[in-house]
């Protein structure tokens, strides 16, 4: 039975890849923020070489794209440093790394959702160094697994609220929300992308980079509008064109991935029904 080592337990990922642990019975040690700062490369060596996992598992990172562009040394040091240190450490006693990564590596002009093959192009300081640090991951460790994520949705111990929900929580209100139709994705529950990472750790997939999205591409507009009618929310959804909205950085709009090594994920909406189930239990 393999011990997981899971940085950034507070987030998106960590906190559905704790629960997947916990209900496929694996033990899985969290670290939380304040238990180690992972831009300490001692606090992350002790943290590692203390526990000894078989699996270390970084889902931590700064995901404020605008934050990262106003702080670009903070973003390598979240990013690439601790990725280093991690990948490191783990190296040493023999561990499995694995990375977590995004999508928006890739530019948004292919017409078809991306592949493990295709050359990224970053256009961001977050994209650039969440691209460095699968690279510097899988030069410090030899066992390493570098897996890319598209727009996740799911369950979370920390106080960001994603995009999924916080227009869950607006439809909840009864408000109106207008949704881009244009911007193109494969959104994706981030439970299903957690029990993809324990089968290939427990399939001894070759390492390298994984495409982990739920099947099929969807607007924003679909998504959102989906699980609408699957919560029976008083609030309406209205199509709109990503243009419209002002942003301060420009982000790609067609990003969906797909996978040439592994099987796909099940259909977003079939996803998408089991979350809704979940938070209708909530």
């Amino acid at each position: 039975m393999k011990t997981f080592l899971l940085f950034g337990a507070e987030g998106l990922f960590g906190t559905e890849f704790e629960l997947c642990c916990h209900a496929r019975g694996f033990d899985v040690i969290p670290l939380r923020r304040a238990d180690c700062d992972i831009t300490d490369q001692a606090q992350v060596e002790a943290a590692i070489l203390g526990h000894r996992p078989d699996v270390v598992v970084n889902a931590a990172g700064m995901i404020d794209i605008d934050r990262c562009e106003m702080d670009p040394a903070g973003a390598f040091a979240v990013h690439c440093r601790a990725a280093i240190a991690m990948a490191e450490a783990a190296e040493r006693i023999g561990a499995i790394h694995v990375q977590t990564g995004t999508h928006l590596i890739f530019d948004g002009t292919a017409q078809r959702p991306y592949v493990e093959s295709d050359l990224p192009a970053p256009g961001t300081v977050y994209a650039a160094t969440k691209l460095a640090a699968e690279s510097l991951a899988a030069w410090r460790c030899s066992r390493n697994y570098s897996l890319r994520f598209p727009t996740l949705y799911g369950r979370r111990r920390n106080r960001h609220v994603g995009f999924v929900d916080r227009m869950v929580e607006m439809l909840s209100q009864g408000r109106t929300v207008r949704v881009a139709d244009d911007r193109i994705d494969t959104v994706t529950f981030a439970g299903d992308a957690a029990g993809t990472l324990l089968d290939l750790v427990i399939e001894e997939r070759p390492w390298g980079i994984y495409h982990v999205a739920n099947d099929q591409p969807q607007s924003y507009f679909d998504a959102i509008n989906e699980i609408n009618q699957l919560l029976g929310s008083p609030g309406t959804v209205l199509p709109a064109k990503d243009a419209e909205f002002r942003k301060s950085i420009a982000k790609p709009v067609r990003v969906p991935l797909a996978s040439q090594r592994i099987r796909p994920l099940r259909n977003w909406r079939d996803a998408m029904r089991e979350y809704s189930t979940i938070l209708k239990a909530a």
